[in-house]
């Protein structure tokens, strides 16, 4: 499990151990990493760094670094311009899990 919060110290309206918390901070991490996967790729291709990430982005390169460095820092919002950015999108999928064995979801 991702350990996430904000400068309080818990993610807003959601509090340590509460189910809701537990899934913003997995799907914070899986933004986080999605969003490294693409830099990787375009670094790989391009030779792409954060200082031009940023230049593409009318951004300094720490406010890139920052976003990038550590999971809790990454938003929807800053993910979705890092991907503008290297010229990609987001995309998202929900599931549903631990329905039981015997339980079905209706279509």
């Amino acid at each position: 499990m991702l350990y996430c919060n904000d400068s309080q110290g818990a993610m807003r309206g959601m509090g340590r151990g509460d189910v809701a918390h537990d899934v913003a901070c997995d799907l914070r991490g899986e933004v986080w990493a999605e969003v490294h996967r693409a830099f990787a790729v375009r670094r790989e291709a391009e030779g792409l760094t954060q200082a031009e990430l940023a230049r593409r982005m009318g951004l300094h390169r720490e406010r890139v670094h920052y976003w990038m460095s550590r999971p809790e820092r990454m938003t929807l919002a800053a993910a979705a311009r890092l991907m503008a950015g290297m010229n990609g999108r987001l995309e998202c999928r929900g599931r549903l899990v631990n329905l039981g064995a015997n339980k079905e979801m209706a279509e």
